[in-house]
């Protein structure tokens, strides 16, 4: 027998008889399970608005429903006939869901929102063009939720121009996704 092989023998018997006697390596199971417990995701929605057009017209009822849905969630007033909204409701909505559910499964999670392809209303810590903060990163509230589904029913397009629309583009497209993501890092 090769010394090398009869030393691995050794340490494969050492390794088998030290697990059976239970001297096993359960600190890094524990190990692993406290960086679990510590962690934590972050989320950071990047809304391209771009095409003011596209976040402003009604979405279509969903092929084969003949249009005969609530899409509005609501039930309320008009409920049974298609209520069509606009994609940044649906897309606020979704944000707003999102955060619930990190609030209900995982409350350290955080949660932020940045829109580029904005104009004139620039709000961001390192005063990049095209770039504005609607909510830094931080774990969600129930208030922080609320400002989000408050902005989903009362935002339309004057109010989305008054607020994000200031003027022509100051940076390309491309650009403000740079922008962006340099923001949102």
């Amino acid at each position: 027998m090769d010394v090398s092989t009869a030393a691995d023998t050794a340490d494969l018997a050492f390794n088998a008889e030290t697990a059976l006697k239970g001297d096993t390596f359960d600190h890094f199971d524990e190990a692993e399970d406290e960086v679990e417990k510590k962690s934590r995701d972050a989320v950071i929605f990047l809304l391209d608005v771009s095409n003011v057009d596209a976040l402003f017209t009604p979405e279509t009822p969903p092929a084969g429903t003949d249009g005969q849905q609530d899409l509005d969630g609501g039930g309320g007033e008009g409920s049974g006939r298609a209520t069509r909204r606009p994609c940044i409701n649906n897309i606020l909505n979704t944000v707003a869901n999102l955060m619930r559910s990190k609030i209900i499964g995982r409350p350290e999670d955080m949660t932020g929102l940045i829109l580029y392809n904005t104009t004139g209303a620039d709000f961001n810590p390192m005063e990049l063009a095209g770039v504005t903060v609607v909510q830094d990163l931080q774990q969600p509230t129930a208030s922080r939720i609320r400002d989000i589904l408050d902005m989903s029913s009362t935002l339309d397009r004057a109010e989305f121009d008054r607020r994000w629309r200031k003027g022509p583009p100051t940076t390309s497209c491309a650009f403000a996704l740079h922008n962006a993501l340099w923001v949102a890092s």
